[in-house]
């Protein structure tokens, strides 16, 4: 679900500007891993991206440089070091960011209309279960996004359930997130957590698939990862970093970007993320044993 914002990120993610003929080296910490773009391969987001960060820092006027980690830790080490002061990563890297860095939201993307998404508990149509207390000793898949991970932790929490491996029978973390729903469709797993972005892509492709899938709770709603940038980063920086990458969708190549991860565009991003922090926060209270 954040998978394009890697490549928001990739795009704008800042920039030194050239007016004095010197270029002032800037380290742009790039993530893209599992938890950054769960559905998008990291090969496919570096190839999309790649011409639109030259046309967008062609457009600002501005120079960059750019480093993509498999790790979110060795992303999380770089801006913690003050090597790097733009980024784009998963919420829970952005919660804990936000925490230790002075950083702000600059962008996010909107999909199918929406800047805001929601995870939902699915499982198969007549299989007479209502809720998370309905799955003790089954199994459930869920995408390999930390977010997803983290919601099913609070979520069962909050119905009770103080731990997740003695209440299910396993809990498989699926790469693809189309897989988890796949695992349900099968028989493989009795339930799935995906985004309603998710469903509503493959339900496009296949309409029947809807209907073979039940909604037993939906998460609140949880606004797209943001492109962030730390506070202390010039106005003028920041300000060419923004309008560029809100100028995206006016563009041949943005358009073409965007497309592939199915983004209608880029708008500005408001610190509006308390839903997802209040899950942030339980959670981190959960693992420190409070």
């Amino acid at each position: 679900m954040r998978l394009a914002f890697s490549l928001a990120l990739l795009l704008a993610l800042a920039l030194p500007g050239h007016a004095s003929g010197k270029k002032k080296k800037v380290d742009i910490s790039v993530v893209i891993t599992a938890e950054s773009s769960p559905w998008v391969e990291p090969s496919t987001v570096l190839a999309a991206s790649r011409p639109l960060f030259e046309m967008l820092a062609r457009r600002a006027r501005l120079t960059y440089s750019m480093q993509a980690f498999t790790s979110e830790a060795s992303a999380l080490d770089l801006f913690l070091s003050g090597k790097t002061n733009a980024g784009n990563t998963s919420l829970p890297l952005y919660m804990k960011l936000s925490e230790q860095v002075e950083i702000v939201p600059l962008c996010r993307p909107v999909k199918f209309g929406r800047p805001t998404f929601r995870l939902l508990l699915l499982v198969r149509a007549g299989s007479q279960i209502e809720g998370i207390s309905g799955l003790r000793g089954k199994a459930i898949s869920i995408d390999s996004e930390q977010t997803s991970r983290i919601y099913l932790t609070v979520l069962a929490r909050r119905s009770g359930i103080k731990d997740t491996r003695a209440f299910f029978r396993s809990i498989q973390a699926k790469r693809n997130p189309r897989s988890a729903v796949l695992d349900v469709l099968m028989g493989e797993a009795d339930a799935c957590i995906v985004s309603d972005v998710i469903l509503r892509t493959m339900a496009e492709l296949n309409p029947k698939l809807a209907r073979r899938v039940v909604q037993v709770h939906a998460s609140e709603p949880f606004a797209y990862n943001p492109v962030f940038v730390r506070k202390d980063l010039p106005a003028r920086k920041r300000a060419a970093l923004k309008k560029v990458s809100l100028e995206l969708h006016d563009h041949t190549v943005g358009k073409q970007v965007l497309t592939i991860f199915r983004i209608d565009r880029m708008v500005a991003a408001r610190p509006d993320y308390e839903s997802f922090r209040k899950v942030w926060r339980e959670y981190a209270r959960l693992k420190e044993g409070k």
